[in-house]
């Protein structure tokens, strides 16, 4: 089973994406990043070359929606998220034994049923990383007086706070993931402008880390979307993190997903988000939009192509998670729709969902509109 094949190196690579070494510096379009997940010798300036510098613009002439003036949304916190991807590579059963991990985990309870204990070191690593962020900081599959970790068919979980502290700031993570669904979210917002609202959201209120980039080598095993959520900021890894999670939790398909290119003489990794839209892939890169005055649509919705040939990143090199050959034959990625091309040299300005329009700016500093009706 690919499982096998995939456990080591998901378990350490993907939950930390350890070795970022890159960095991309983007001019007026802020401070941008790509990160390695293999052992890197020396640092790499990497300069994207896709990014519009932006120019004022008029006002929209009509209403339109964006991050702001949302006020419409009833989004619950859901604990079983997980994608189709892992799916595909876990099957029902141990998805299951993770949503009981989860259920645990929300009521701080101290047991789970997990018949493998193999897959349990999986619950605490790389699946918490992806489906259950909160959980990385706080629970842990070791005790500090020795207690089984894993016996007969029960998984032991031990908190790194009082359990009153710990399900107090459990609740407090389920109450700030709402929060921003329904700040960003109506109801009845498709998939895509679900991917647009968020991508709005985290390139206009999170920042590039450059303190955690700069000491990552001491500093690795703090790595978390969940850390990224609390601090407003992070490196590539969290960032695409926290912005699938958010996707997961408001019922899109997504994965955080690797890749690594030759940028200055250098093989340089990065992350981003894969996300499936009316059954069609698209790559979304929320880290290269941060620190914009307004979203950059150059990395919204891209194709595979476009995040070759213009990003430099290499398609044989993507992979679920990590950038590892063992983890590139277990996925294949086809990301070919380029329907949304027209907005790959614009910066979002917001919606107008009545009719189906998304309101961008274009090189010129002029307001554009393009449809997305089916």
């Amino acid at each position: 089973m690919r499982t096998k094949k995939l456990i080591s190196i998901i378990l350490i690579a993907s939950m930390l994406l350890a070795g970022c070494r890159a960095k991309a510096e983007q001019g007026s379009a802020g401070t941008k990043d790509t990160e390695e997940t293999t052992t890197m010798t020396s640092e790499a300036t990497v300069t994207p070359t896709n990014t519009p510098t932006p120019s004022p613009s008029p006002t929209p002439t009509v209403k339109i929606e964006n991050m702001s003036n949302n006020d419409e949304g009833h989004y619950s916190f859901q604990p079983h998220v997980f994608s189709k991807s892992y799916l595909a590579e876990f099957g029902e059963e141990k998805r299951d034994c993770f949503f009981a991990y989860c259920d645990a985990l929300c009521k701080g309870e101290e047991t789970f049923d997990c018949p493998d204990e193999e897959f349990y070191y999986w619950c605490f690593g790389a699946l918490s990383n992806f489906f259950f962020p909160f959980s990385m900081e706080y629970a842990s599959p070791y005790s500090q007086d020795k207690r089984p970790s894993w016996k007969d068919g029960k998984g032991y979980i031990y908190y790194t706070v009082s359990k009153e502290e710990y399900l107090e700031k459990e609740k407090a993570f389920e109450k700030e993931i709402e929060d921003i669904l329904n700040d960003c979210l109506s109801d009845d917002y498709t998939d895509l402008e679900k991917t647009l609202a968020l991508y709005e959201y985290m390139t206009m209120n999170y920042e590039y880390d450059m303190d955690m980039y700069d000491n990552l080598s001491d500093r690795s095993d703090e790595l978390s979307p969940y850390r990224c959520l609390k601090e407003k900021r992070g490196i590539c890894c969290e960032i695409a993190g926290l912005y699938s999670y958010l996707l997961l939790q408001a019922g899109v398909d997504s994965d955080e997903i690797g890749g690594d290119g030759e940028f200055n003489g250098q093989i340089e990794g990065h992350s981003w988000v894969y996300v499936t839209l009316d059954g069609q892939p698209y790559h979304i890169d929320p880290t290269w939009g941060v620190d914009n005055y307004r979203p950059p649509l150059c990395y919204y919705l891209m194709t595979d192509e476009l995040r070759m040939d213009r990003d430099g990143f290499r398609k044989g090199t993507f992979s679920l998670g990590v950038s590892d050959e063992a983890a590139r034959e277990a996925f294949e990625f086809q990301a070919a729709d380029d329907r949304y091309s027209t907005l790959w040299s614009g910066f979002y300005m917001g919606m107008d969902r009545e009719n189906k329009y998304i309101y961008y700016e274009d090189e010129s500093g002029q307001q554009q509109k393009f449809s997305y009706a089916a």
